[in-house]
């Protein structure tokens, strides 16, 4: 399957650019096709890219690499996906695949590759005193504001996450998987998030 359409930047929170955003979205889900795009830019101006791949169901799923830079071999995994995807059989969830959401984060952990799975985590926060990326989520039971982007404690939520909600917001998908690392394979496996909506689902 070939990978056809490019598409969209939303860089900001600027309403034009998410307009230009939400309609290249809405033609990607209405073509059905194999389809690539910019889902935006990170801090340093990296593309953070992401991949469509239409099923046989209207069910979505999306799936996230690279939430921690330090994780490389999350992203690994992740384009490990998208080459399956590329070359395999029909899929039943229509799937879109973010192979690394903070690309300078994992460059900064590349650049040192005797530290990757060190304890210093060396790409896992965009800057020091940053909150853990996987944290940087509103509060539970209410919406994303994209006007006043602030995660549950208060805090500015970084660029590339807010990207994410903003996707999350208007593909809705049903399922999400978080791709992540871990220094023992004796822990790994796959885990649900136990939480509930707030209506209780």
């Amino acid at each position: 399957k070939k990978v056809e359409h490019t598409g969209f930047l939303s860089p900001s929170n600027n309403n034009a650019v998410r307009t230009i955003y939400s309609e290249e979205l809405t033609k990607i889900l209405t073509e059905r096709k194999a389809s690539n795009f910019v889902l935006g830019r990170s801090q340093q101006g990296r593309n953070i890219e992401a991949y469509f791949f239409p099923g046989t169901s209207n069910k979505r799923a999306l799936v996230i690499g690279g939430m921690h830079g330090s994780e490389l071999s999350s992203i690994e995994v992740a384009k490990q996906l998208l080459q399956t995807l590329k070359t395999g059989d029909s899929i039943f969830y229509n799937v879109i695949i973010i192979p690394s959401l903070f690309p300078d984060n994992a460059e900064a952990a590349k650049q040192l590759p005797s530290q990757i799975g060190g304890v210093e985590n060396l790409g896992r926060y965009s800057f020091p005193g940053a909150v853990d990326p996987n944290r940087q989520m509103p509060t539970p039971g209410h919406a994303f504001d994209e006007e006043d982007a602030l995660d549950n404690e208060e805090k500015k939520i970084e660029n590339e996450n807010t990207l994410l909600l903003e996707l999350i917001g208007q593909y809705r998908p049903q399922r999400i998987v978080n791709l992540h690392a871990i220094r023992n394979i004796v822990n790994a496996g796959v885990y649900a998030d136990p939480r509930t909506d707030h209506k209780g689902i």
